[in-house]
């Protein structure tokens, strides 16, 4: 059996849930919050509004360098610019975060798991099953005011400068103790 599923939101949390065997031969297309996807970056504003803004802790003295492969367990504070890829342990839920899009605030990702549980906003999730094998593609856009998580990983956005975004990856159990 064969099952694709996509959701879209602009704003908030978003898990999609199991879809029953009977629905399973179905082409299924949830739309939340009635907006179409962004694609990009440049189709998002630059900040959430304020009702959704929170402070953002001041990055740590050792910002984030580049090493990519440090963020593999989920635990890393990285510099990163647009196109970058960052391989994250599949066991989280999440295998990949890409940079889509840099903001003057903001950060589109782009990630590639199993998960459906993300927090962001204007969030895109395309959902492939085969069996019950299955493939999740979407992406999120955090900024400086507004963290998120992509399945067990919390992101927040410590800093934004020209073209390059520094990132502080955490295990999501962590980030909430």
């Amino acid at each position: 059996m064969r099952l694709i599923s996509t959701v879209s939101t602009s704003v908030g949390r978003l898990a999609l849930a199991a879809v029953s065997v009977a629905a399973a031969s179905a082409a299924v297309l949830v739309s939340a919050g009635g907006e179409a996807p962004a694609q990009s970056i440049a189709a998002v504003s630059a900040s959430p509004s304020p009702a959704q803004a929170q402070p953002s802790p001041s990055p740590s003295p050792t910002s984030g360098g580049t090493d990519f492969s440090a963020c593999l367990d989920g635990d890393c504070e990285v510099q990163a610019r647009q196109d970058d890829r960052i391989s994250i342990d599949p066991g989280l839920g999440v295998s990949e975060i890409a940079i889509a899009g840099v903001g003057a605030d903001a950060v589109r990702l782009a990630f590639t798991g199993t998960t459906t549980d993300v927090d962001g906003w204007n969030t895109t999730i395309r959902r492939r099953c085969y069996n019950v094998r299955c493939q999740v593609r979407g992406e999120t856009t955090l900024s400086t005011g507004m963290p998120g998580r992509i399945g067990d990983v919390a992101i927040r956005v410590a800093r934004v400068q020209g073209g390059t975004v520094v990132l502080v990856l955490q295990p999501a159990a962590q980030a909430n103790t």
